[in-house]
């Protein structure tokens, strides 16, 4: 299914059946019917991503792509920053960044959260990654002890 049929199917609109497409004869070729109902792919992702943003400790970063990998979907790091982009404001999203380390872009007080907390910055403005980036040891800890 392509992006469109995705995009289709997340608004609430399906695949036409082969009977359908009968039925419609000489009235129309479009491939989709609306349900009525709006059906949510994400399966949960948001809170998922929102949970695993809590986990990151004090004077360390994760990326959109660790938390998108974590939470089962490691193709969906965009898809992770939409979400942090609408989290709730207690959660610690400014301990998120790209994978290069770059801050997000129109946001001050990221950078400022950042440094209070003891991260370094690189003189390009970026995180230094090699200090502060959640390294997989670190993140297997971190599960192992929050899943007692």
């Amino acid at each position: 299914m392509g992006t469109l049929a995705l995009g289709f199917f997340c608004a609430g609109w399906r695949l036409k059946s082969v009977t359908e497409h009968v039925e419609d004869g000489k009235r129309g070729c479009g491939r989709f019917v609306y349900t009525g109902k709006r059906r949510s792919v994400d399966g949960g992702f948001d809170k998922r991503i929102y949970d695993l943003a809590d986990l990151v400790p004090e004077g360390k970063v994760t990326t959109y792509g660790q938390l998108a990998l974590l939470a089962g979907r490691p193709n969906w790091a965009r898809r992770a920053g939409r979400a942090l982009r609408y989290a709730p404001e207690d959660r610690p999203c400014h301990r998120v960044v790209n994978s290069t380390g770059r801050l997000v872009p129109g946001w001050a007080e990221q950078r400022e959260m950042l440094a209070k907390e003891g991260v370094w910055f690189k003189e390009n403005g970026c995180v230094d990654m090699k200090r502060h980036r959640m390294k997989a040891e670190e993140w297997l800890a971190i599960l192992e002890r929050d899943s007692t």
